[in-house]
């Protein structure tokens, strides 16, 4: 199963990126989605035999709620078979994949080997992107937009290398990387963001960093780390600046010529957040504001369309075909680029609630890991907690749901930490229940 889920490692990051570079096949993209099908029958096979004791009672009790509000969006909404498929691919293809590690447990060598794996997907980001950028610059183009790595799209690509960089964190932390190691690999890893000009990235970073840094550091130590944290910040951003400034030189528009001018100008964050005229069914490009504003609009005329959306794959397009897109994916073609806005519109405020219910618990569990094991697995759950933050506000910037480069390996490691704690758990209970005996038998007759 370990070889399965490295080749899933590379399928998830590269095969997007080759089949658009090389014009292959476009089935191949189902390959992650394969490897899904796979971690399914091993998991109900080892399921049956073994049991699913390290998987937590609060995960079933979320996962069947949310599966029954999703079943009454379809019911409700007479959903065809076409668009329950393509939103059962989107939605559930990395669930398995979280359930995985409870009932097939990895050794710390083969989690040594995946994470090296994902490092050296990262880096490799490196070259990638500078070529790319080198190309637009050279034909005088001034958007960042087409630096996109392996991972199809240059906001996807800076939330994979933050959340990585989050892991790195969590590690020296630890102690299991030296600092001056970290600090060149924190620069390295952040160096394809600087290029690609995600402005999210002078939000998700913070965030996440001294989220990881507030809740993974000792208490005693805290103030200490968080200022090197906030010295890291600093110094990353003295970099920004100068390199964004930069790739902006060819840029017709004067409100992004500098980043700072983005983040402190009224009228460019409007701009940035909102369009003009813009209601339901428009075919022009929308903003983000708007991408969540007008379909709340629209559900909120009807309150079991409010509660339940208008059914799994209703409101969206699909690469598979015109049988598989919703009867709503032409009113709402053009909003469906966030998360966010596709959980409303397709689960409702009810299943939305669900999917950020399910970011806490992984969030509570990387913190209590991070806290009791001092092991791999404990330096990998001090990062995460950074991890969470970032995609849980990612819901918010971008469709992260449906690329795999984040969502299997979110989901995979959150699953590794979920089955951890259980495991955390059951070594508890069963030494408090042997001590007792123990001095019993101590206790002279």
């Amino acid at each position: 199963m370990h070889v399965l889920v490295l080749i899933l490692i590379l399928a998830a990051t590269l095969v997007d990126c080759l089949v658009q570079a090389f014009n292959l096949v476009g089935y191949l993209r189902l390959i992650p989605e394969v490897f899904s099908l796979i971690a399914v029958i091993v998991i109900l096979m080892r399921g049956v035999r073994y049991g699913f004791a390290f998987v937590a009672p609060k995960y079933w009790f979320v996962f069947g709620l949310l599966s029954v509000i999703i079943l009454c969006g379809i019911l409700t909404n007479d959903v065809g078979s076409g668009p329950t498929l393509a939103g059962m691919r989107s939605y559930l293809r990395a669930i398995p994949l979280f359930l995985l590690p409870a009932v097939y447990p990895f050794t710390d060598k083969q989690l040594q080997q995946q994470i090296k794996l994902i490092l050296a997907i990262a880096l490799i980001q490196i070259p990638i992107t500078v070529y790319q950028r080198y190309v637009i610059y050279s034909a005088q183009r001034f958007s960042g937009d087409d630096v996109r790595g392996t991972l199809v799209d240059s906001g996807v690509l800076s939330i994979f290398l933050i959340c990585c960089t989050l892991l790195a964190v969590g590690f020296m932390m630890k102690n299991r990387v030296n600092k001056w190691h970290f600090v060149i690999l924190f620069f390295a890893l952040l160096f394809p963001t600087m290029i690609d000009e995600t402005k999210a990235t002078v939000l998700l970073l913070p965030a996440g960093l001294l989220t990881t840094i507030a809740a993974g550091s000792p208490a005693g130590k805290r103030l200490k780390v968080l200022a090197a944290g906030a010295g890291l910040l600093v110094a990353f951003a003295a970099i920004l600046i100068p390199v964004y400034d930069a790739m902006e030189v060819y840029s017709p528009y004067k409100g992004n010529k500098h980043i700072e001018d983005f983040f402190t100008n009224q009228q460019e964050m409007d701009k940035y957040m909102n369009s003009t005229h813009v209601g339901v069914g428009t075919t022009a490009p929308v903003r983000r504001g708007d991408a969540l504003k007008v379909p709340m609009q629209y559900l909120s005329r009807d309150p079991v369309h409010l509660a339940f959306g208008l059914g799994l794959g209703n409101a969206s397009t699909s690469n598979l075909g015109q049988a598989f897109s919703g009867n709503y994916a032409g009113l709402f073609k053009s909003f469906v680029i966030l998360s966010v806005t596709v959980f409303i519109l397709e689960v409702g405020l009810l299943g939305t609630a669900l999917v950020f219910l399910l970011y806490w618990l992984v969030f509570r569990d990387a913190i209590a890991v991070a806290r009791s094991d001092s092991g791999l697995v404990g330096s990998m759950a001090v990062g995460w907690i950074g991890v969470v933050v970032v995609i849980t506000l990612a819901t918010f910037y971008s469709a992260i749901h449906l690329f795999a480069s984040l969502s299997y390996m979110f989901w995979y490691f959150s699953g590794i930490i979920a089955a951890r704690r259980m495991q955390l758990a059951a070594e508890v209970s069963r030494s408090s229940t042997a001590y007792p005996l123990a001095q019993r038998s101590q206790v002279p007759q």
